[in-house]
Parts: C-alpha cells; sequence; structure tokens
C-alpha cells in the first residue's frame, strides 16, 4: 500500500512540475517570449544592444570579417559598419536612421538570404534609435542634434 502511494505522489509530483512547459502558441496563458521586449532607454551601446541582436539574430555568421556574405560587409563593429560594404560605402548614416541602407534592408527583411527569421519591430527600432544617437561604438553626448535617449 505504500509502495502504491509513494508511486501515485511520485506520479503526480513530475506531471505537476512537466505541465507547466507543455504549453502550445495559441493557448490563453501562452505569451511569446518577445511580447515583453521594448526598446532600450537611454544611451544604447553597440556591443550591448546592437550586436547582441545581430549574434542572436546569425546575422555575424556571414558579415563578419572573413564570413560568408557575398559583399564582405562586416557589422561585427561600429566602425565596420562605417567602413561599409563592396557595394554601398556608408550604410549607417549617422543621427539619420530615416535614410541609412541597413535600416531599409533590415526593414525590408532584404537579409537572411536562407529565409530565417526576419528582425523584429523593436529590434529594428533598437538599431535604428543606436543610428539615431550616432552609430558609434559607444554613446558620445553631442554627437547628434537631439538624439532619442527615451
Amino acid at each position: 500500500m505504500r509502495r502504491r502511494l509513494a508511486l501515485a505522489a511520485t506520479t503526480l509530483a513530475l506531471t505537476l512540475l512537466a505541465g507547466p512547459g507543455c504549453v502550445d502558441v495559441g493557448d490563453p496563458w501562452y505569451q511569446s517570449a518577445e511580447v515583453a521586449l521594448t526598446v532600450p532607454s537611454g544611451p544604447l551601446s553597440f556591443d550591448a544592444d546592437v550586436l547582441t541582436i545581430f549574434s542572436r539574430r546569425g546575422c555575424i555568421t556571414c558579415h563578419a570579417a572573413g564570413g560568408g556574405g557575398e559583399v564582405h560587409f562586416d557589422i561585427t563593429s561600429a566602425a565596420a559598419i562605417a567602413r561599409g560594404g563592396d557595394d554601398d560605402p556608408q550604410p549607417a548614416v549617422p543621427c539619420d536612421s530615416a535614410n541609412s541602407l541597413l535600416v531599409e534592408w533590415i526593414t525590408s527583411c532584404y537579409m537572411p538570404y536562407d529565409g530565417g527569421p526576419c528582425l523584429n519591430d523593436v529590434e529594428i527600432a533598437t538599431v535604428a534609435k543606436w543610428i539615431d544617437q550616432g552609430a558609434t561604438q559607444t554613446y558620445r553626448e553631442g554627437t547628434c542634434p537631439n538624439p532619442p535617449l527615451d
């Protein structure tokens, strides 16, 4: 009897522990991890805010020094982005995301070629904000007139 009770208690405990992991998209209690994402406030850092996005999305697989990208456009540092690629000498116009090809490319989902997921709206807005703050490795006050800091 005790053995049956112990087995039942163990089964119940394992079921309760495993249950929360069995949530499907569309269930009323399901929330995507991206729902809670917001554009970081304050000054942005290339490494902490922008490179993190490019790394997470796999962009640097092709767009790094010696990467597999055909146009040899390195996006692993602010200086590399400022140098541009073979065809586009200035893909990020400092302080002007509205006229930056980089924002156009990530907004139109020009990349990735392999059909992977595009950057989401928050990621795009983060890259645009970084450009509007001067597109530098670390934020430097006075680089741009009226940079967005909120």
